[in-house]
């Protein structure tokens, strides 16, 4: 009989994977980690349980973050959340991350897709999320992107 993909262990799925991507990578006790280098501002770690895969890259993170910052950064994490098809971009706790989950019955046919949009996610935002954290470039964010005027500008291009 023939093994599918399907049928391949997630672990074997991932490790493959990342082999085949050329990405250098460790396994944790959790899952397996992507090490930050030149093309990787940040570690992307990946995360299994029995009901899928969770692939994430924190973009920054703080202890504190004012209410014009927050927005600023929300505001930055939308518009880009609408680029990453395979991925989304969010404040989880005091941090902004960059994240993508499968199940566990699309591990073998998303894998690339997913990873891939964590990887672009996280090195497209990573400088400017957390350049945003700064009060004053915060401001003009808020500003730029928070205007109505601005939606109301758009809608007519």
């Amino acid at each position: 009989m023939t093994e599918t993909l399907f049928d391949i262990p997630a672990a074997e799925v991932v490790e493959e994977t990342l082999d085949d991507l050329s990405l250098p990578w460790k396994r944790r006790e959790s899952g397996w980690v992507i090490v930050a280098g030149r093309h990787r501002p940040c570690e992307v770690l990946l995360a299994s349980n029995d009901e899928g895969l969770r692939i994430e890259a924190e973009l920054c993170s703080w202890e504190t973050l004012d209410v014009t910052a927050h927005k600023a950064l929300s505001l930055v994490l939308e518009r880009a959340d609408a680029g990453l098809p395979h991925a989304r971009c969010k404040i989880d706790g005091a941090r902004a991350v960059v994240v993508a989950w499968l199940p566990q019955s699309e591990i073998a046919a998303r894998l690339r897709l997913a990873l891939a949009a964590v990887l672009v996610g996280s090195r497209a935002l990573a400088r400017e999320t957390g350049a945003v954290l700064s009060a004053e470039l915060a401001k003009h964010v808020v500003q730029f992107f928070g205007t109505d005027e601005r939606f109301v500008a758009s809608e007519r291009i």
